[in-house]
């Protein structure tokens, strides 16, 4: 049996070998996935960042680990989407997964058919589904978004069955863990820096409250403290109202509101 294993990393094993769908083993299949646009706005909120990681060092343990995986190559995954009754499988960050019993999402015709036979893994989270869009490559993703994708895999690693990893971005043609998944650790860590700052920026500087209606416009106010835009030392983190102690009123990061004085607790926005 192991040396049969061990010949899976060679490519004539590889292009005879087929997955088979766990459909009979798990419960039957949700109404409906998560839409990616709709995920990649919760990546945003740095609170999966932490799970995130957790999800990665399973990711790349798995791509260093010396057990031999099923190793697919582009051009016969991009067979598996569910045509001529063959199975699903997509993969993720270079993790395939056997989707079939999905089929009402993945298969023709289904609302994530797009992710079928290939690794769309930026398209999780940007929602371009465009041929540009459904690409692996996740360089250009700020890091929030970066741990986003991890939190998607880790939805599939739940719901489906791994079948192996894919040879080219994320795992070269012997399985291992390339330069570009160590990349993705990283992104993932600086996520975690950054959400590790949000939440002390957060009991330094508390948000604001506020509300809108469409007669009166848009208002924040204070409780305690007074209303300032605070720009976060991060490009990622951007700019919130947060309520300020009037010793802290003067910091560069910082600025008043155009309709208050110094020190009104209330302010208009719009």
């Amino acid at each position: 049996m192991a040396k049969q294993e061990a010949k899976v990393r060679k490519r004539a094993v590889v292009e005879t070998a087929a997955p088979v769908s766990d459909a009979s083993t798990e419960g039957p299949v949700p109404v409906g996935e998560p839409h990616p646009s709709q995920e990649s706005r919760l990546a945003q909120y740095y609170g999966i960042v932490v799970v995130a990681l957790v999800v990665f060092a399973i990711l790349f343990y798995l791509g260093k680990r010396n057990e031999v995986q099923r190793l697919w190559f582009p051009e016969e995954l991009s067979e598996y989407t569910g045509a001529d009754d063959k199975p699903i499988l997509i993969a993720i960050l270079g993790t395939v997964f056997d989707v079939t019993k999905g089929a009402d999402h993945y298969g023709p015709g289904g609302g994530y058919s797009h992710f079928a036979g290939r690794d769309a893994s930026a398209a999780f989270v940007t929602g371009d589904f465009s041929p540009a869009g459904l690409t692996d490559d996740v360089s250009g993703l700020a890091p929030s978004q970066v741990a986003g994708v991890a939190q998607w895999r880790q939805f599939y690693v739940e719901r489906y069955k791994q079948v192996g990893v894919l040879a080219g971005r994320y795992y070269d043609d012997r399985g291992e863990a390339t330069a570009a998944l160590r990349s993705v650790e990283a992104a993932l860590e600086e996520a975690a820096h950054e959400d590790a700052r949000r939440k002390e920026e957060e009991k330094q500087y508390p948000a604001c409250n506020s509300r809108w209606s469409q007669a009166a416009g848009g208002e924040v106010w204070c409780d305690k403290g007074f209303p300032r835009q605070f720009f976060s030392g991060s490009e990622h983190l951007g700019t919130r109202c947060a309520c300020v102690q009037a010793q802290d009123l003067d910091r560069p990061d910082l600025r008043q509101y155009a309709s208050c004085e110094k020190y009104d607790n209330r302010c208009k926005t719009s």
